[in-house]
């Protein structure tokens, strides 16, 4: 895709927070609960209070990074240039059902799907992209990499002193408790705390003495916690700890106030795990440690009761623990054009990849390989570009091969390069904290184009090229404004929906449970008119995410410092895609918060790359 850079004076900071990050560390972690009845350490307290409150187009490459390019031609590689999408799907080879009505869904998922939104927030027609072109990054949209000849012009606006963008630290041990009851054990909850909430109110509205209304109240409870006794709930593991031993806290609360105690359920094997009467542990690597380990933490309610409705419940909440320690690696092979990546800039690559990767939390430790070339051309429109082929040709929404290897840890490609990125260097580029006006920020534009290969891209094409029948995962939960699913039966693209390519009827959304969450509504994507090959669909509406909305996977950049954080909409549609993401601390969004306006436009996705 085609990124267009515009110098203007807003703010485009991004911000989020994760519990327990410190400003530094090189691990991150993620901890799911579920319920579990093992045995073994410490007992606590509960702090509770007795309240209620318990392939055709075939897999099409991101393209690089220039300003208008045309790709008819399809290739088995998605390559992102300037934010570009790339088809994939959830599985190796997965192959979802045919699908033509979108999911009602009102929160997300582990295994999110459409979300039903009856009026998207911001759905107004996209603006068509302002005429003066600039050196773009291409992504994954056409499988063609025809870049676009286009000079760098600047806005009108008046210069803005520009703010200092520190480099996103790594980021510590994060933990994360979700408690995972099963269906049946979570209608059973929601009905105890609705009777209990309803009988509280019947209590408090009798005519009765204060001092009789606490007895009833107190006799309520007593049969609550003597005969529909529930399992503790656990809170948000919190992690005070950024290297060597990690030191973190279950934080259970059984909703009857019973006594818990503590236990290893299962001891991690790569590292040992000390537990405390109150919930906090520490967790030391072993001499084994390869940046992956898991253990499980159970807090049993300690109480004698029964629950009747629900007589075979365990008695405990199991918090399982995955740790993350430099868990993704890059491996970058410099072929053509390797005299143009100086020390300087390799250096600037390799911590871009890295400090991203951090944010992502993985099953197993994975080395993404890129094959990376290079050219030095000021004529030339595009600034970078990269891509993955998708896992397979089969019909169906479809994973790149980094995004698969991330998700899953297997390599659906063997010994060839997972991905391949592209860089000119013929433009000015800023390849620290300190980036100049007329420079462009390499890290920001490095991160951008990494994430299309990771799947953040759309194997859709312009009108009357929709004829394949391999998408990537991304085109699963693109919807128009009215939720209609515009790829349905058979995975064949609906032409009636062709108007909404270049923002008829709103144009193109983003439909994802994570994202719509995050955002309030369908998510609007970039569909200018006219189509812009490569940058069309794969990115972020550039007429809705202005100023300091704008976000890193807008279509259009700037020179000046990019944005180097994922907004709350990215991490959901990160999230929707199959990726368990670690957002960063406050203090590092904060830290990277722009006076410049950061536009972006994508162009035409690098033809595809051979397996």
């Amino acid at each position: 895709m085609v990124r267009w850079l515009k110098v203007g004076a807003a703010s485009a900071g991004v911000s989020a927070a994760l519990l327990g990050w410190s400003a530094v560390g090189p691990a991150v972690g993620i901890a799911g609960a579920d319920d579990s009845s093992q045995s073994s350490s410490a007992s606590s307290d509960s702090t509770a209070s007795k309240d209620d409150k318990p392939s055709s187009k075939d897999e099409k490459p991101a393209s690089s990074d220039s300003a208008t390019a045309s790709n008819d031609d399809e290739d088995d590689t998605a390559s992102v240039a300037d934010r570009e999408p790339a088809k994939d799907d959830d599985e190796v080879s997965e192959v979802d059902d045919e699908e033509t009505e979108p999911t009602k869904e009102s929160k997300p998922t582990a295994d999110p799907e459409l979300a039903k939104v009856s009026k998207p927030a911001n759905d107004a027609p996209p603006v068509a992209p302002e005429p003066q072109p600039a050196p773009a990054r291409a992504a994954a949209a056409a499988p063609v990499n025809i870049p676009v000849e286009s000079t760098v012009t600047t806005a009108a606006a008046p210069e803005t002193a520009q703010a200092a963008a520190a480099p996103a630290p790594t980021p510590p041990w994060a933990l994360q408790a979700v408690s995972s009851h099963d269906a049946r054990q979570q209608a059973i909850t929601a009905q105890l705390n609705a009777f209990t909430s309803s009988v509280r109110s019947l209590i408090d509205a009798l005519p009765l003495h204060p001092v009789f209304k606490v007895h009833l109240e107190g006799a309520l409870w007593t049969a609550r916690r003597t005969f529909l006794n529930q399992a503790p709930t656990v809170a948000p593991i919190v992690v005070n700890s950024s290297s060597g031993p990690i030191a973190g806290r279950v934080d259970a609360v059984d909703p009857e106030g019973d006594r818990l105690v503590y236990r290893l359920s299962k001891a991690p094997s790569r590292g040992t795990v000390l537990l405390n009467p109150d919930g906090f542990y520490t967790y030391t690597p072993g001499a084994g440690f390869n940046g992956v380990d898991t253990f499980v933490i159970t807090a049993d309610d300690m109480g004698t009761d029964l629950n009747l409705i629900n007589p075979f419940r365990g008695v405990g909440t199991s918090a399982g623990v995955l740790l993350n320690q430099g868990a993704i690696t890059f491996s970058f092979n410099y072929t053509t054009g390797a005299q143009y990546w100086s020390a300087e800039a390799r250096d600037a690559l390799r911590k871009a990849a890295d400090g991203m990767a951090t944010q992502f939390l993985v099953t197993a430790p994975v080395v993404i390989t890129y094959d990376v070339t290079a050219e030095n051309s000021a004529a030339s429109n595009k600034l970078a570009a990269a891509g993955s082929n998708l896992v397979s040709e089969t019909a169906g929404f479809l994973r790149t091969v980094v995004q698969n290897k991330l998700i899953s840890g297997v390599d659906a490609n063997g010994s060839a390069a997972d991905g391949e990125i592209e860089w000119n260097f013929g433009h000015a580029w800023g390849l620290g904290d300190s980036v100049g006006p007329d420079e462009y920020d390499f890290a920001s534009t490095a991160m951008h184009e990494l994430l299309h290969s990771f799947g953040f891209l759309s194997y859709i094409d312009a009108r009357g090229k929709n004829t394949g029948r391999s998408w990537t995962s991304m085109d699963r939960f693109i919807v128009t404004s009215t939720g209609a699913k515009p790829i349905g039966s058979g995975y064949r693209w609906n032409t009636a929906y062709d108007g909404n390519l270049t923002g008829a009827k709103g144009g193109l959304f983003f439909g994802g449970a994570h994202a719509v969450a995050a955002y309030g509504g369908l998510v609007p994507l970039f569909t200018p008119n006219p189509w812009e090959s490569g940058s069309s669909v794969s990115h972020l509406d550039d007429a809705t995410f202005t100023d300091a909305n704008q976000m890193m996977m807008n279509a259009k950049t700037d020179t000046g410092l990019g944005i180097r954080v994922f907004s709350p909409v990215e991490v959901g549609i990160l999230r929707d895609l199959g990726f368990t993401v670690v957002p960063q601390t406050s203090t590092v969004a904060m830290a990277a918060m722009l006076l410049v306006v950061v536009r972006r436009s994508r162009k035409a996705p690098l033809a595809k790359m051979e397996a």
